[in-house]
């Protein structure tokens, strides 16, 4: 039984012996209890017991079970008591006796054989026939062989369709073939599934066929349909070939046999950082197209191709080298120097030993003064070292 067989099990066991009453009197109630509620085994025990014409003998019971069956006979002879259905009685020589409740047994019966008058299970309207009547075949195949030849997401007007298929409208609708904003609307639009029923279902019929949850099946190769605005949908159910495209894909919806996203600068840069190259990427996607991407050449989307590798070479315009900042420092540590040829205070210069006013500085012509070499000679047009003081 189903989880929701079950919920309503637990629920019928729950209620007095005067509700099941009133319920089993009728038979489309009872035929369902029998179908849906019971197990297996008290399905085997009521149709033995339908049409006994006495109580049964819980001795010539047992003798129906093997001894290793006892449990689960228990079981289902609990469910028949619970129910209400099955009633243990007494005979005169005190030995127990099983009977289908007469109520319940009485509407099994009816239901079973098609008998009596109650019409539990709905009465046939004669004004839907008079429709059928009234609905011409040839409209109805001729509205059903157009929705083939139809666009999917185009709208189309009602004006030149006939009785028969305005009528076919509303029901169409309902199914989610067809849809329309509201009964009185003049326009329609075919859905997806009206295209896929009536039309060669060749191509999904591959992502449909037997695949296993990993690996997918033989025609599981091409897949892929890629999009000039970077949407890509794969129609595949294999855990694998999923698992690959989230690795450079962002996916965002999935469905039995198809999953859909978009290729982002961020997916791609993801991508890259697991060390996987654009050369990789487009290679996969080329591999893997649809049979109807691959009527052209090249197979991808050009723009699509380009923008994959960009969104590679941006990641290369800079490398990052690791560094140190120190700090804490003095500002005169770090200042390059006094009045040098170089510039600043520094060792080479100023008033130090080998600059400033020394043996080997001072004011001669190998010092850091206003020597030959510096300050203003006789290259530079001021004063030479007849002028100097």
């Amino acid at each position: 039984m189903s989880v929701s067989s079950f919920q309503a099990l637990d629920y019928l066991e729950q209620l007095p012996v005067q509700t099941h009453r009133k319920l089993y009197e009728q038979p489309s109630t009872v035929l369902a209890v029998f179908r849906c509620m019971l197990p297996h085994l008290a399905k085997s025990i009521v149709m033995a017991l339908l049409y006994m014409p006495a109580p049964f003998p819980a001795a010539d019971l047992d003798t129906w079970f093997r001894a290793e069956a006892s449990l689960t006979k228990k079981g289902a002879m609990k469910i028949l008591e619970k129910l209400h259905i099955l009633v243990a009685k007494q005979d005169d020589e005190r030995k127990l006796q099983y009977e289908l409740y007469k109520s319940f047994a009485s509407s099994l019966r009816q239901a079973l054989e098609g008998s009596g008058s109650h019409r539990s299970f709905g009465v046939p309207s004669h004004e839907s026939q008079e429709r059928r009547q009234k609905m011409s075949e040839t409209d109805i195949l001729n509205f059903l062989f157009m929705l083939g030849s139809l666009e999917l997401g185009q709208d189309y007007s009602t004006a030149t369709l006939s009785a028969t298929q305005l009528q076919m409208l509303e029901d169409l609708a309902e199914f989610g073939i067809i849809y329309r904003s509201s009964k009185t609307s003049t326009t329609f639009y075919p859905t997806r599934l009206a295209v896929t029923l009536t039309s060669d279902a060749g191509a999904f019929a591959q992502s449909t066929t037997k695949q296993s949850d990993i690996g997918g099946g033989s025609n599981s190769k091409n897949f892929i349909i890629l999009e000039t605005n970077y949407r890509l949908y794969a129609y595949t159910n294999s855990l694998l070939q999923i698992a690959i495209l989230s690795l450079f894909t962002r996916l965002r919806t999935r469905f039995p046999n198809l999953v859909s996203g978009k290729i982002t600068r961020h997916s791609i840069g993801k991508a890259i950082e697991l060390g996987i190259t654009s050369s990789q990427v487009i290679e996969y996607l080329d591999m893997h197209c649809h049979p109807q991407m691959q009527k052209t050449k090249p197979f991808l989307p050009p723009t699509v191709m380009d923008q994959i590798r960009l969104w590679e070479y941006e990641r290369e315009r800079m490398e990052t080298t690791q560094g140190f900042l120190m700090r804490g420092f003095a500002q005169e540590d770090y200042r390059d120097g006094g009045d040098d040829d170089s510039g600043g205070d520094d060792d080479s210069g100023g008033d130090d030993d080998s600059g400033g006013d020394d043996d080997s500085g001072g004011d001669d012509d190998n010092g850091g003064g206003n020597d030959d070499s510096g300050g203003d000679d006789d290259n530079g047009g001021g004063n030479d070292d007849n002028d100097n003081n």
